[in-house]
């Protein structure tokens, strides 16, 4: 299978020059660090300027300032679930009303974060590890390509929704109420 080149998939936008926004917003550990300075290493092979939004930027600071990448911290957010813990969701819609989406007003918020450092930095595209709030913010603006694991990037049922994660139970949220506050 051949796989096309990022250059490919996303041309040059006018006016914004070449930088890509690589982005992790959500999660912990290693991962979406060292999967974030693996597309920026390629990207600067192939003539883009990558610029990092990390929630951690401290992790992997030394690779990331030895390629000469500029790595800054993603809006923060705290989690929005008020109820008895432990919190368990039922899918991958309650793991976004965690992270705001339950919210209206934490959401505008963390979303006019993002629009600021998009303003700031203005990338000519997106690459979204585990990043839902960033890509809200960038929503039909920015082309945003999203990339991770099943869980960080969940296939849509053919019904609708997303699959369970775990044991049928009831949804925290129900997702519709989430999709109106976006």
């Amino acid at each position: 299978m051949l796989t096309p080149s990022l250059p490919d998939l996303v041309p040059d936008v006018p006016g914004k020059g070449r930088s890509i926004l690589l982005a992790w917003e959500m999660g912990e550990g290693f991962a979406h660090a060292a999967r974030l300075l693996w597309l920026a290493r390629r990207l600067i092979r192939s003539g883009w300027r990558p610029i990092v939004a990390a929630r951690d930027p401290a992790t992997l600071r030394d690779a990331y300032d030895a390629e000469g990448i500029d790595v800054f911290p993603a809006p923060p957010h705290e989690p929005c679930f008020t109820g008895p813990p432990p919190f368990r969701a039922a899918s991958y819609a309650d793991v976004m009303g965690i992270c705001g989406y339950a919210d209206r007003d934490r959401l505008a918020a963390l979303v006019t974060a993002w629009d600021a450092l998009l303003a700031q930095h203005a990338p000519a595209a997106i690459i979204a590890d585990y990043s839902p709030l960033l890509s809200l913010a960038a929503f039909r603006r920015i082309p945003v390509i999203p990339i991770g694991d099943g869980f960080v990037v969940p296939p849509e049922l053919p019904e609708g929704g997303f699959p369970p994660l775990g044991a049928r139970q009831p949804d925290v949220w129900p997702p519709s109420d989430l999709l109106a506050n976006a």
